[in-house]
């Protein structure tokens, strides 16, 4: 068994909306994103296995990941039913939460593309001749969950760092350290003490794509030079 993120576009082009439930929300389409082949058996289960599973606004943040997979009450969208195999679909209602119905009918009314879900399972899976990754069974399914951008990552915390970069060469170099060093849980050699023992809290932050986006404006604003970026940007989580 292993742990897949399968994403899913185009959810909401047959859906409808009303009294709190979205009926015709696609769950699975049939070709996947992420270069995978599913068996009939496995899209068969997927169905079965959908039935009751809840969904949650955008990826799991790195510390629910720490934590088990445990998900924030806040960020439960609603519950599926009625989930169903329809060709190599999965089709089904989605019962949404009274405080997010405001939100969902603006995304199916606006129905952009790439807003989609991110089936988050422990699947069965083997190599096919092709070298291709051959789901043939589906263990268990977490969540789907809603995410602004579909994409092929199939690494959790991967996502949670998605998008960041440096503005230069160095800042490049340090940013692929940093992210290196997490991922490996390696202690990471920063220049002195106090940088090395923030390292605990650049891990647990859930707001990194935030930082990095008020370390980009201060950046712009004082023209920083280039050998303090990194230690700006790690000072930005610090205050975070």
């Amino acid at each position: 068994m292993q742990d897949i993120i399968e994403s899913v576009e185009n959810v909401f082009e047959k859906s409808s909306i009303s009294g709190g439930q979205i009926r015709n929300c696609c769950l699975f389409g049939g070709k996947s994103l992420n270069n995978r082949t599913y068996t009939e058996q496995a899209i068969k289960e997927l169905a079965e296995h959908g039935e009751g599973v809840k969904a949650y606004l955008d990826h799991p943040s790195k510390q629910s990941v720490q934590e088990g997979g445990i998900r924030s009450i806040r960020d439960w969208l609603g519950t599926f039913n009625t989930t169903r195999k329809e060709g190599q679909k999965v089709m089904g209602s989605l019962v949404v939460r009274e405080c997010y119905e405001g939100l969902m009918s603006d995304i199916i009314k606006i129905s952009p593309s790439k807003i989609g879900f991110s089936l988050n399972a422990r699947v069965k899976a083997s190599k096919g001749e092709d070298g291709k990754e051959v789901v043939e069974g589906i263990d268990l399914i977490r969540s789907f969950d809603l995410v602004s951008s579909t994409g092929t990552t199939d690494n959790l915390f991967e996502s949670a760092l998605e998008g960041i970069e440096g503005n230069d060469d160095e800042l490049d170099a340090e940013f692929d350290k940093l992210m290196d060093g997490l991922e490996d849980e390696e202690e990471l050699d920063f220049d002195d003490d106090d940088e090395e023992e923030d390292f605990d809290c650049v891990c647990s932050k859930e707001s990194i794509m935030e930082a990095k986006e008020i370390f980009e404006s201060d950046l712009d604003d004082t023209q920083k030079p280039e050998e303090d970026a990194t230690n700006e940007f790690i000072n930005t989580l610090r205050r975070g």
